[in-house]
């Protein structure tokens, strides 16, 4: 597929791809995460190899996202590739390290959600970055607290180190050096 160059009939990344809502909970271990929901339009698409997320925070550790089955796509240029159409749900397990985590409620934090996308007209979106903006709940077990969401365009100059490429009872992990090839190399 052609990437985005003008801005056409094609939706803007933002309106293809939205996210919609996140919120920030804590499971009954004590451990944060962040659930996120992205509306897909009607005719557009996601690949779930190009889902990661990162941050800049070092207090922040990352890791590896659970998300929902999508369903498979013959691409012409992937192969075969796991997509998603109308929406995506994502549980993002995140730690603060633990020196952190009290002085840290009340304070805010941002994770980046890099997604890549086309719209089955033929074009492809480039690496689009989403801010997830988020405050600690207290660390109660089942918190919850919305998220206010303020989508916007970042550089996709960032690479992260690992993406989940298939939703198992065991998840796989691949290099960020290997993307581009399908979930099958991986072991």
């Amino acid at each position: 597929c052609s990437f985005v160059s003008a801005e056409e009939e094609f939706l803007k990344p933002e309106k293809a791809f939205e996210l919609v809502k996140t919120q920030v909970e804590i499971d009954p271990q004590g451990k944060f995460f962040i659930l996120a929901n992205w509306k897909i339009a009607d005719d557009y698409y996601l690949y779930k190899n190009k889902i990661s997320f990162y941050s800049d925070n070092k207090d922040i550790k990352i890791e590896n996202p659970i998300l929902t089955a999508g369903e498979i796509k013959n691409d012409e240029f992937f192969g075969e590739i796991e997509i998603y159409k109308k929406q995506l749900m994502v549980k993002l397990p995140f730690s603060i390290a633990q020196a952190k985590v009290q002085e840290s409620l009340d304070k805010s934090f941002k994770i980046i959600a890099t997604t890549q996308g086309c719209a089955e007209a033929g074009i492809c979106y480039p690496p689009f970055r989403q801010p997830i903006d988020f405050i600690l709940p207290e660390n109660k077990p089942a918190a919850k607290q919305e998220v206010t969401q303020e989508v916007t365009t970042i550089s996709a100059s960032r690479n992260p180190a690992t993406l989940l490429t298939t939703f198992t009872d065991k998840p796989q992990v691949i290099s960020s050096s290997a993307v581009g090839s399908s979930a099958s190399d991986s072991s």
